[in-house]
C-alpha cells in the first residue's frame, strides 16, 4: 500500500513537471541557434523517450511513466531495486525512460510503447536517463543546475540501465552548433536540450516533413479571392481522416490565388461545421490533395500530459461526415512545403506510419459510436441584491451533459448569469466547460468569490 501511494504521488509529481516546466519548452531549429540567450548554457542530448519520474526513499526504488503505467519486471527495474539501499534516500528524479539502441542510429519513442506492451527483447533494453531533480518533502532543491545534476549522478552512478545525462557546461556559442554537430545532426540524439541560468529551455530540432491530406480551407476577408489558411488530415487505415490542425503559411498572393482556384473545383459538403481562428467556417473539400509539410514537432497530447483529441471524419464520395473526437495529433509552426501530385490520399502515402516514431500513434476504432445519457443538473445558487426597488440577481448552474469526450460536446457545463437593472447591458453570462466533475467543481468557487461578495443574498431552490 505505501508503494502504491507512492507511485501515485511520483505520477503527480511528473505531471506537475510536465505542465510548469516540461511545457515552456521552446523548439528552435538549427539555423537559429543565434536566437540562444547570452550567458552560461547547459547542453545535453535530447533522449527520444517517453517523461518518466523515479524515487529513492527508505531503502526502495519506484519509477513511473508520466501516465502512471505499469513497468514491466526488466533488468532496469532489477537494477534499480538492488541499489535503492546505497541511493540518496529521499530523492526524486524526472528524466526519459527509453529503451537502448541496437544497432540503429538512435532510441526511438516507439520502441518505449511496444516494450510497455509485452515486447520481451525491447523490455529487456529499457533504460532511464535523469536530467532534473523534482520536490521531494521540505528540502528546497537546489538553484544551481550543476547541482542537480550532481546529485542524480551520485544516486546513478555505476548502473548499467540507468544514468544521468551527458551534460556540457559553456559560454561559447561555438560549442552548441559542435554540440548540434555531435548529437543532433549526426543522428545520434533527437535533438539538443539547452538551458540557460535562469531556467528557460530550447529544444534545438531539425524540421519535421509530413505529407498530409488537404481537407478544408478558408479564405481573406479582405481577399477573398486567395486561400487564408488550409485544415490538414492524415488517413487513417480504416478509410477515415483524421484533422491534425490548421495552416496559414501558404506563400504570397498569387500562390494564394493559385491554390483558390485548385480547391474550388473540388469543394465537397460536409456534416461538420469547423470554424477558424478568426470566426469563418472551413469549406471542405474532396480528399484529392496532399501537401509536405514542415513543422517543428510533433506531439499527441496536450501541454497538461492530455491525450490530444481531434475529429475522425469520413469521406462517402458525396460529402464529409463527423465520426467522433478520437486521440490524435497536433504539429507544431507548420509551413507548406509545396503541393505533391505524385502522392495520394492514403495511409500509404499520408498516413500515420509518418509519426511512428516520434509519438504514439492514435489508435482504436473511430466508428466507436461515442453515448450518451441524459442530462443532470449538478449545481444550482441563486443570490439577490436590492437597491432603488430595483433587484439585481445572479445565478449559478452546473450540468452534466450526458455527452461522450468522444463527441465533440463538452461532457460538463458551468453558466454564471449576471443581471443589473440599472447596468447598460443588464445581462452578461460566463461560460465555461469541463471534462469531468472534478474540473468542473474547481471552476466554481473562483467564480462565486469573483461576482458574489458582501450584499448579496443566497436562496435556496424552493425559494
Amino acid at each position: 500500500m505505501a508503494r502504491e501511494l507512492a507511485a501515485r504521488s511520483l505520477v503527480e509529481a511528473v505531471a506537475n513537471y510536465r505542465r510548469s516546466v516540461a511545457s515552456r519548452y521552446r523548439a528552435i531549429k538549427p539555423g537559429e541557434l543565434g536566437d540562444l540567450p547570452p550567458g552560461a548554457l547547459w547542453l545535453s542530448p535530447k533522449v527520444d523517450g517517453e517523461l518518466a519520474g523515479l524515487e529513492f526513499h527508505d531503502g526502495k526504488a519506484v519509477l513511473v511513466t508520466k501516465g502512471g503505467r505499469e513497468l514491466p519486471d526488466s533488468p532496469l527495474l532489477r537494477e534499480l531495486g538492488s541499489v535503492g539501499h546505497r541511493a540518496a534516500s529521499g530523492i526524486r528524479i524526472v528524466g526519459e525512460l527509453y529503451c537502448l539502441a541496437d544497432g540503429g542510429p538512435r532510441p526511438r519513442v516507439g520502441d518505449v510503447g511496444a516494450a510497455l506492451a509485452g515486447n520481451a527483447k525491447l523490455r529487456d533494453r529499457l533504460a532511464f536517463v535523469g536530467f532534473d531533480l523534482l520536490p521531494f518533502g521540505s528540502e528546497e532543491l537546489p538553484a544551481d543546475h550543476a547541482a542537480r545534476l550532481a546529485a542524480i549522478a551520485s544516486s546513478l552512478s555505476g548502473l548499467t540501465f540507468a544514468s544521468v545525462v551527458e551534460s556540457i557546461r559553456t559560454d561559447d556559442r561555438s560549442e552548441v552548433r559542435g554540440a548540434w554537430q555531435r548529437w543532433g545532426a549526426s543522428g545520434t540524439a533527437e535533438g539538443v536540450v539547452a538551458r540557460t541560468a535562469d531556467g528557460r529551455i530550447f529544444k534545438i530540432k531539425p524540421d519535421v516533413s509530413i505529407d498530409a491530406v488537404l481537407m478544408a480551407f478558408t479564405t481573406k476577408c479582405d481577399a477573398p479571392r486567395q486561400v487564408r489558411s488550409v485544415l490538414l488530415g492524415l488517413a487513417r487505415d480504416d478509410g477515415t481522416f483524421q484533422l491534425i490542425g490548421g495552416l496559414a503559411g501558404l506563400g504570397g498572393a498569387e500562390d494564394r490565388t493559385r491554390l483558390l482556384d485548385a480547391l474550388e473545383r473540388i469543394e465537397a459538403p460536409s456534416a461538420l461545421r469547423q470554424p477558424s481562428s478568426d470566426g469563418g467556417m472551413f469549406r471542405f473539400v474532396r480528399p484529392e490533395v496532399v501537401v509536405e509539410v514542415n513543422c517543428t514537432d510533433v506531439q499527441a497530447e496536450d501541454s497538461s500530459g492530455e491525450s490530444l483529441k481531434r475529429w475522425t471524419l469520413r469521406f462517402d464520395g458525396s460529402g464529409w461526415h463527423g465520426i467522433s473526437m478520437t486521440s490524435g495529433i497536433s504539429l507544431l509552426h507548420p509551413q507548406l512545403v509545396r503541393v505533391r501530385p505524385d502522392k495520394h490520399a492514403t495511409p500509404t502515402d499520408a498516413g500515420f506510419a509518418q509519426i511512428a516514431q516520434r509519438c504514439a500513434p492514435p489508435s482504436g476504432d473511430a466508428d466507436a459510436a461515442p453515448t450518451s445519457t441524459a442530462p443532470t443538473i449538478h449545481l444550482r445558487r441563486v443570490w439577490t441584491k436590492s437597491a432603488k426597488d430595483k433587484v439585481a440577481v445572479r445565478k449559478l448552474l452546473v450540468w452534466c451533459t450526458g455527452q461522450d469526450v468522444r463527441s465533440g460536446w463538452p461532457a460538463w457545463i458551468i453558466h454564471f448569469t449576471d443581471y443589473s437593472p440599472d447596468r447598460k447591458n443588464p445581462l452578461e453570462r460566463t461560460f465555461r466547460t469541463a471534462r469531468s466533475r472534478l474540473e468542473a467543481d474547481a471552476m466554481v468557487e473562483p467564480l462565486i468569490a469573483e461576482y458574489v461578495k458582501k450584499g448579496w443574498t443566497e436562496h435556496t431552490p424552493s425559494e
